[in-house]
């Protein structure tokens, strides 16, 4: 027999409670009968406890956007859009020197 902690790795189930509740099974009992059909040692571990201890649900609040100001008290504007924006130069790259052929003397013999 399979041990049920060797099952959950080899199958890479990362939430068990999640697995089994997809399946219908939402009792450490059924997970125990279940495992008993699929000759699967039980777990030792109780993965639905009744107990649980319900978790408030944290709410992100966006912290306030600092806004620069300028002396007339306007938001100060220090994004150009794209369009008006000049456009780069493209850097000038350095034109390769070649050497100078050098004629090739004809030796007459």
């Amino acid at each position: 027999m399979r041990t049920f902690d060797r099952y959950i790795n080899r199958k890479r189930i990362t939430d068990v409670k999640k697995y089994f509740s997809t399946r219908g099974i939402t009792s450490d009992e059924g997970i125990r009968g279940w495992c008993l059909s699929q000759e699967i040692e039980p777990p030792t571990t109780n993965y639905f406890s009744t107990t649980e201890p319900v978790q408030p649900s944290k709410v992100a609040v966006p912290e306030p956007v600092k806004v620069a100001l300028d002396e007339s008290g306007e938001p100060e504007v220090w994004h150009v859009p794209a369009a008006e924006r000049p456009l780069r130069k493209s850097s000038k790259t350095g034109k390769k020197t070649t050497r100078p052929k050098t004629q090739k003397k004809n030796s007459v013999k």
